[in-house]
């Protein structure tokens, strides 16, 4: 099942995959924040740190948020604005966050104000997605000069950008909306649907299966980096 998830929901596994792993890089009892948390997805991999928790809080939790609703939030305010003393936290998390945020060299710049010299952000977002969360989605996708840039104005180095998957992995992915797109529309929801089960069958081998399937091999083949689902973060506090 493992193996299918990393093939079929490659997005979310790889990203999954590298937080867990950055965050079991960091020492017990570490102070750690999590802005724009919505759910909480991570808080498991938080066990051994003094987690805290942030988000705007206006979100659907029924529509908008993947766990279906929000975590105890420990702090609820705008993202450039969070009420906390500056140098708090050894660790700030900031996961598919920054293309829902109206002034993201802003937020880049709270989370900076709040980390301790020496501490360490961990960020995930997108280059490219369609729209979601709407009507909070403010950004395309952010590349890694806009990283290298931004970052380091706001006070970080060593700064780490790794992509998550190249060109087929992206292609991949977006494979697998084309059924949904097709034969979920209201266009098809009539009583004579049922014309179009052959032809939906065959689209859901080609595309929900068999392209990703494909694609998730070639991509460790054809390594095309500039076509990235978006990229996975590190970067220390000056």
């Amino acid at each position: 099942m493992n193996k299918l998830n990393q093939i079929f929901r490659a997005n979310i596994a790889n990203r999954e995959n590298w937080v867990k792993r950055q965050l079991g890089k960091i020492p017990s009892g570490r102070k750690i924040l999590d802005v724009g948390c919505g759910g909480q997805p991570y808080r498991e991999y938080c066990d051994h740190l003094v987690y805290k928790a942030h988000d705007f809080g206006q979100l659907d939790p029924s529509s908008q948020i993947i766990e279906g609703q929000y975590g105890q939030l420990d702090y609820v305010s705008d993202i450039s604005h969070i009420p906390e003393k500056d140098c708090c936290f050894d660790v700030v998390l900031n996961t598919e966050v920054l293309e829902h945020v109206p002034d993201p060299v802003g937020a880049v710049k709270e989370m900076a104000r709040l980390l301790k010299p020496g501490g360490k952000l961990i960020l995930t977002a997108p280059l490219g997605s369609f729209l979601h969360q709407k009507p909070y989605h403010f950004d395309g996708g952010f590349t890694p000069y806009w990283y290298d840039a931004y970052l380091t104005k706001a006070g970080f180095v060593n700064i780490k950008v790794e992509p998550n998957g190249s060109f087929f992995l992206f292609f991949g992915q977006e494979c697998q909306r084309v059924t949904r797109i097709l034969f979920r529309s209201r266009a098809l929801s009539s009583p004579l649907r049922w014309l179009f089960f052959p032809l939906e069958t065959v689209f859901t081998l080609l595309f929900t299966l068999g392209c990703p399937f494909v694609c998730y091999y070639l991509d460790k083949v054809f390594r095309l980096e500039d076509y990235t689902i978006g990229y996975h973060i590190i970067a220390e506090k000056k």
